[in-house]
């Protein structure tokens, strides 16, 4: 058992039966935790390196759009802003989660999801579930710097933005 779980021969072996039990569970033990922590391990430096693929295959086509389409330094830096803050979110991976789910559980999870998300919101206050819910999937966060304009005067709106944090 010492050489198929490779722990090495020391200088202290066991001497009766019970303590080469002992021993045997111990290094069983010890070769599937270290497995289980080394697999752990590979599978979370696995996706963070396909997330970030993912963010640079987006970069990139950034790239080409900006040299094909000469898009302007400042927009582009916004753009790559954007990406970079989506990146960091996670709610598109919830909101494709909810979709594969039956209508009624998708319901459920969505009420506690954005509930808890527009909670501060004061236009959500005494609106209807069903309301939240269908406002919830369509509303993307974005952060906006200091001295950054969303509209300016003369602009056509079309979109609505509600402030969680900071002041206009």
């Amino acid at each position: 058992m010492t050489t198929i779980v490779t722990v090495g021969y020391g200088d202290i072996t066991p001497v009766n039966k019970l303590e080469q039990i002992y021993t045997i569970i111990l290094m069983i033990t010890g070769v599937i935790s270290f497995s289980f922590a080394t697999g752990a391990l590979a599978s979370i430096i696995s996706n963070y390196d396909s997330s970030e693929a993912k963010l640079k295959e987006k970069i990139g086509t950034l790239n080409e759009i900006k040299s094909d389409y000469k898009i302007n330094d400042e927009l582009y830096n916004k753009l790559i802003k954007t990406l970079r803050y989506d990146h960091s979110k996670k709610s598109k991976d919830a909101i494709q989660f909810m979709d594969e789910l039956p209508h009624k559980l998708k319901l459920e999870l969505a009420m506690q999801i954005y509930q808890k998300k527009f909670f501060n919101v004061k236009f959500f206050d005494m609106k209807e579930k069903s309301f939240i819910i269908w406002v919830g999937t369509a509303i993307r966060q974005i952060k906006v710097e200091e001295q950054e304009y969303i509209y300016k005067e003369g602009e056509k709106i079309v979109e609505m933005y509600f402030i969680v944090e900071g002041n206009i």
